[in-house]
């Protein structure tokens, strides 16, 4: 369908319907990148063939609020989607590599650290007991890091 490439703006001129389809690509990525992680598979398109722009907030404003989450959100969750598929390249693949194994892994560990140190304040989970709920969305982003944490860890030990 083409939904990872840009449509120039002389071919759609309606901002907001283009923002729209930008994050409607965006979040068929993600959803591409966390089955492919949990069933082993490659993903659908490969990142370097993606040339569609991130989510912006800069053509919202014509967008009803409840058809998408909070930009911040969505890139964070595009974010650990490209990491995750990353990782699936790099420890799963039978490519051959000029680093050794335990290098790759270090390397995807890093910027699953790296991902987790840059989360903004209000993405993390709550640790007090006084709070008894946490957001939905939250509360799947930090399980989505979980599972490919131990997809990682457990690829590790065999």
């Amino acid at each position: 369908m083409g939904m990872q490439l840009n449509v120039p703006d002389h071919l759609h001129q309606d901002r907001p319907a283009r923002e729209h389809r930008v994050r409607l690509w965006w979040t068929a990525y993600i959803l591409d990148r966390t089955c492919t992680s949990k069933i082993g598979l490659p993903v659908s398109v490969a990142d370097n063939d993606i040339q569609v722009n991130p989510p912006s907030g800069d053509e919202a404003e014509g967008l009803d609020p409840e058809d998408f989450v909070e930009l911040d959100y969505e890139l964070r969750s595009v974010g650990l989607s490209r990491i995750t598929a990353f990782s699936t390249e790099q420890i799963y693949s039978r490519r051959v590599y000029s680093n050794t194994f335990s290098q790759r892994v270090q390397t995807v560990l890093k910027a699953f650290n790296e991902w987790m140190d840059e989360l903004p304040t209000r993405f993390h989970l709550r640790t007090h007991s006084s709070s008894l709920s946490q957001e939905n969305h939250i509360v799947h982003l930090h399980l989505r890091f979980n599972q490919v944490c131990v997809l990682l860890s457990t690829q590790t030990e065999n």
